[in-house]
């Protein structure tokens, strides 16, 4: 009989192994795959041996883990790569047009989630801006594509209306209204003309149109309004003669009428002016209408004032009229009226203040300046013995003097109003035989001025007059 022994068998459990459910990863991404049991033998389908693998690609992916015992638990999982999202966007219009216009981005349908780059969250967005509009979308698995519009807007032309002068005028009168710039083309509002520029004699509302000459974009101005005023001319009123003596006054007035102000050429503002001197005097006036109404063009108001203004110059031994001729004379020796001296010159026979009155055409009377006369008993006239020549005379800045004495001389040049003031320092000649000097009159006042020379042998005096 044979004896029986007890065997005692141990079952080990395998090693438990979960990769998960299956999965789905976007193309680009990974997910990495743990078997878990640390410390264990691995082997993958890749080949590998460690505990994780990262993978790219779609496909079945197993591992074994094997324990101590050398039990081995696996598992597999099907990893899927999704396909890449690639979406577009489509414009239903050009994507570069005119500031005012827009356009219409649409990222397509089918996406889970709409992200754009201006915040909205749709499948469609509305553009009036420029810029790049790129838009993100989703899918049900999570991955996402990217697409991009490059919108661009074209500047409006500056349509700008710009008037010569006042778009408030008066009736009679034209406006000129330009546009801003040069374009490819114009139409005006009311009229329809086509140039750059129109004249405007009736009221109303303007506009023009014009077309940019690079971009084609187009655009209207803001409305000028043109208003036309009637308008009533003034008429000047004389209290009196409008031809007088020098002395008199005429008062000039601007008849009644609508008139809030008043601007005369001799720069009055006031209705009324007196007028003591030649001219010819308008009035310019603002009426209640606004308008600008004027006598200066059409017909100015003609004032004639006579003044004979005698002027007086020492020549030789006598005191000469030099402008005229007048009517009557009658000389004046300190102030006292010399008997018989009625003509258009006088020789004095002694020295002092002298002057002369006299009467015009007109019946107009006035009186010269004093000239101071110093008479000096024989002294000879140079003028009889040699040949003096001033000229130009007339003149209107520079005069010059002439003489040529044949021998050597001494003696002085002056110059000298009519009143016998000192114009410049008197020049002394020293030992000279002739004569030749120039004199700037440029700053002096018109009139009549005396040149004196003298000399060892005598006196010469030259009316000289500027103009």
């Amino acid at each position: 009989v044979g004896t029986s022994a007890d065997v005692t068998v141990i079952v080990n459990s395998l090693p438990v192994v979960d990769l998960g459910s299956d999965t789905i990863v976007c193309i680009g991404s990974s997910v990495a795959l743990d078997a878990g049991n640390p410390g264990l033998d691995y082997s993958w389908s890749t080949l590998e041996i460690t505990q994780s693998v990262t993978v790219f690609t779609t496909g079945v992916y197993s591992v074994d883990v094997t324990d101590a015992s050398g039990c081995v638990g696996t598992d597999d999982i099907l990893v899927s790569v999704s396909t890449l999202l690639d979406p577009v966007v489509v414009a239903d219009g050009p994507v570069i047009f005119c500031d005012g216009d827009s356009v219409t981005l649409d990222a397509g349908a089918g996406y889970l989630d709409y992200s754009w780059s201006n915040g909205s969250n749709d499948q469609f967005i509305t553009v009036s801006t420029s810029g790049v509009f790129e838009v993100t979308v989703v899918d049900q698995f999570g991955c996402s594509g990217v697409d991009e519009e490059i919108v661009s807007i074209l500047q409006l032309p500056n349509a700008v209306i710009q008037p010569t002068g006042p778009i408030v005028i008066c009736s009679g009168d034209t406006i000129v209204l330009s546009a801003s710039n040069t374009f490819a083309s114009y139409e005006w509002s009311p009229g329809l003309q086509a140039t750059p520029s129109i004249e405007v004699s009736e009221a109303g509302t303007y506009t023009v149109t014009v077309v940019d000459p690079n971009n084609g974009c187009e655009a209207t101005s803001d409305a000028v309004l043109v208003t036309v005023n009637s308008s009533v001319p003034p008429t000047i009123v004389p209290s009196g003669a409008t031809e007088f003596c020098a002395g008199e006054s005429v008062s000039l007035s601007v008849a009644p009428g609508p008139y809030s102000s008043f601007l005369w050429s001799s720069g009055s503002t006031t209705p009324s002016i007196v007028v003591t001197q030649t001219g010819d005097y308008g009035v310019s006036v603002l009426d209640a209408n606004g308008c600008l109404d004027t006598t200066l063009l059409g017909n100015p108001l003609s004032i004639q004032v006579w003044d004979p203004n005698p002027q007086v110059a020492e020549q030789g031994d006598s005191l000469v009229v030099v402008n005229g001729p007048f009517v009557q004379y009658q000389w004046y020796f300190n102030g006292a009226p010399i008997p018989g001296a009625i003509a258009d010159f006088h020789i004095p026979t002694e020295s002092g203040n002298f002057y002369v009155e006299v009467w015009d055409e007109n019946d107009c009377q006035d009186g010269s300046s004093n000239i101071e006369y110093t008479f000096i008993s024989g002294i000879t006239d140079l003028g009889s013995l040699y040949d003096i020549k001033v000229y130009p005379n007339p003149t209107n800045n520079f005069f010059t003097l002439e003489v040529d004495f044949g021998k050597r001389i001494s003696g002085t040049i002056s110059l000298m109003d009519v009143a016998g003031r000192q114009i410049i320092t008197p020049e002394n000649l020293s030992d000279v035989s002739s004569i030749r000097r120039t004199f700037d009159m440029e700053h002096l006042a018109k009139g009549v001025y005396q040149l004196r020379l003298v000399t060892q042998e005598g006196v010469a005096v030259k009316s000289v007059i500027r103009n």
